[in-house]
C-alpha cells in the first residue's frame, strides 16, 4: 500500500506497461496522505504445502496460535542473510571496536572466500584490495569502506562512518534485537506466565510474576502510538486485574526506556516491545492437491485480473494448509509460523528446504 500526491490514477495505471514483475492497481482517492509510522499492521495469506500429521493435531496447533499467540521474537531476517550476523558487527560498534567491525564486513566468511577478501586478510592494503574487487561489487557497501580506508590511511572509525546511515543503524538495531530476543527467552522460563488469579499450590509463582519489575502498557495506546513514547506502568497488586500475559512489554535497550535498577544508557533510542503477540483475523482451511506446481492461493494480481480462486482436487494425495492472519507492526510472520510448525527459521535450514522442493519439482517434470 502506498499513496501518491497530486497524481491521477490513470497516470499510475499507465506505468504497468513498463513495469516488470510488479503491478499497480486498486486505486482510490483519499483526503489524507499516508505518513511514516501510520501502518497499523500487516495481513498475511500463506500456503504451507505437503503438510504431514492428522488434521485434529493441526487444528489444535492453529487454535493455540489464535488464542495464545506466540513469543514476539525478532525474525531471523533481522540479523542478515550472510554467515556473519549483523548483530556481531553492531556489538563491535557499541564497544568502539572499529577495526573488528570493519574486518567482520571485509574478511572472508563461510560461503564467500573471494580473492579480494583473502587479499584484505593477508595485506590489510585497502587500495590493492579495491583493485581486486569484481565489477558486481562496485557501488557496494564494502567498496565504500575500502575507498574510505584508502583515503584515510586505514582509519577504521571513519571507514564505518562512510557507510550510509540507514545501513549503519541496521547493525545497531540488529544487536538491540538480539538482546531483546535473549531477554525474552530467559524471562518466560524464569517467571512463567502472567496469571490474573492465584491457583492452589502456585502462590509462590504468582508472587514472583506479579511483583517482578515487568513493565506494561495499555493495549489501545500500543496499537495507536509508537511504544517508545509511552511511559510504562509497573504492575502492582491493585492493578493486576487490568492486565493479562499478552499485555507485558520488554524494553529494547536504549536511552529512552526505563530499566529496573539499571542506569546504563547507550545512544540508541530504545523502545518497548510486546513479549507475546496474538494474531487477529485468523482463519485456515485445508486443501488437497497433486500438482506441486499448481497455484493454491489467489494473489492480489489474480484478483485484479478476475482469475477465480484455485479449486482443490478432492482426490489429491498431498495436503496443503491455507493460513490467513494479521499482525501488528514489527511482528514477524516467520515467528508465528515457527510457533505453529515447531521448526527452524535459520537461513541454512530454509535454503535446504528450497533445494529439496526444487529437486522434487524437477523429479515430477522428468517423470
Amino acid at each position: 500500500m502506498g499513496n501518491s500526491c497530486r497524481c491521477e490514477a490513470n497516470r499510475l495505471a499507465k506505468l504497468n506497461q513498463q513495469l516488470r514483475g510488479v503491478r499497480l492497481g486498486n486505486f482510490r482517492y483519499v483526503d489524507k496522505q499516508l505518513n511514516l509510522g501510520e501502518l497499523s499492521g500487516n495481513h498475511f495469506e500463506i500456503v504451507l504445502r505437503d503438510v504431514v500429521g492428522s488434521q485434529p493435531e493441526m487444528e489444535k496447533a492453529l487454535i493455540s496460535l489464535k488464542e495464545k499467540g506466540f513469543i514476539n521474537y525478532f525474525g531471523m531476517q533481522r540479523f542478515g542473510n550472510t554467515s556473519v550476523p549483523t548483530h556481531h558487527i553492531g556489538r563491535a560498534v557499541l564497544k568502539n571496536q572499529w577495526e573488528e567491525a570493519i574486518n567482520l564486513i571485509l574478511l572472508p566468511r563461510p560461503g564467500d572466500d573471494s580473492e579480494w577478501r583473502r587479499h584484505w586478510k593477508e595485506t590489510k592494503n585497502a587500495k590493492s584490495t579495491l583493485e581486486k574487487m569484481p565489477f558486481n561489487k562496485r557501488l557496494s557497501l564494502e567498496q565504500q569502506v575500502l575507498k574510505s580506508l584508502t583515503l584515510t590511511g586505514n582509519n577504521f572509525c571513519q571507514a564505518f562512518a562512510s557507510i550510509p546511515r540507514n545501513a549503519r543503524m541496521l547493525y545497531l538495531h540488529s544487536y538491540q534485537s538480539m538482546v531483546w530476543n535473549t531477554v525474552a527467552s530467559k524471562r518466560i522460563p524464569k517467571w512463567g506466565v502472567f496469571r490474573k488469579h492465584r491457583r492452589p499450590g502456585h502462590q509462590k509463582e504468582y508472587k514472583q510474576v506479579a511483583f517482578t519489575p515487568v513493565f506494561l502498557c495499555d493495549h489501545p495506546v500500543l496499537q495507536k502510538y509508537n511504544t517508545s513514547w509511552i511511559c510504562p506502568e509497573k504492575v502492582e497488586d491493585e492493578t493486576l486485574h487490568k492486565y493479562s500475559f499478552d499485555d507485558i512489554v520488554l524494553p529494547l535497550p536504549g536511552h529512552s526506556v526505563h530499566y529496573p535498577d539499571n542506569e546504563e544508557t547507550i545512544f540508541l533510542p530504545g523502545a518497548y516491545r510486546k513479549l507475546v503477540v496474538k494474531p487477529s483475523d485468523v482463519s485456515w482451511s485445508f486443501m488437497k492437491y497433486d500438482d506441486v506446481t499448481k497455484k493454491l492461493i489467489q494473489s492480489d494480481m489474480d484478483r485484479m485480473d478476475g482469475i477465480p480462486e484455485p479449486v482443490p482436487e478432492e482426490d489429491g494425495c498431498k495436503l496443503a494448509l491455507k493460513l490467513s492472519f494479521s499482525l501488528p507492526t514489527s511482528a514477524y510472520a516467520t515467528m508465528a509460523l515457527r510457533e505453529l510448525l515447531r521448526t527452524e527459521t535459520s537461513a541454512s535450514h530454509h535454503a535446504a528446504m528450497t533445494l529439496q522442493s526444487r529437486y522434487n519439482e524437477q523429479a515430477v517434470a522428468d517423470a
